[in-house]
C-alpha cells in the first residue's frame, strides 16, 4: 500500500469502517511507515474532538462535518511538523 492511499485509509481504519483485507493492508503499512503511522496516532487523539464539531446546516437536518475536521486537524499537524 502506498501512502498516499494510507492516508484516505487511516480514517476508515480510525473510525473502524474498514472491511478486511483492507484493514490488514492499512496496519501492516501502519507498521513499516513511520510518517503515516504518525499520522494515525494524531489523527486519533482528534477523533475526541469531532464530538465538539459544529453541525452545519445543509438542505435538511443539522449533520456533523466530520470530514472538515479531519482536514483541519491534517493541517494542524502540517504546520507542526518541523521542515
Amino acid at each position: 500500500m502506498e501512502c498516499e492511499h494510507a492516508r484516505y485509509a487511516i480514517a476508515a481504519r480510525l473510525f473502524g469502517s474498514l472491511e478486511e483485507p483492507e484493514r490488514a493492508a492499512v496496519d501492516e503499512h501502519l507498521g513499516s511507515c513511520e510518517e503515516c503511522r504518525e499520522e494515525y496516532l494524531e489523527l486519533g487523539e482528534v477523533l475526541p474532538a469531532l464530538d465538539l464539531v459544529r453541525s452545519h446546516e445543509a438542505d435538511g437536518p443539522r449533520m456533523p462535518d466530520p470530514q472538515r475536521a479531519i482536514d483541519a486537524a491534517r493541517a494542524a499537524t502540517r504546520c507542526r511538523r518541523p521542515v
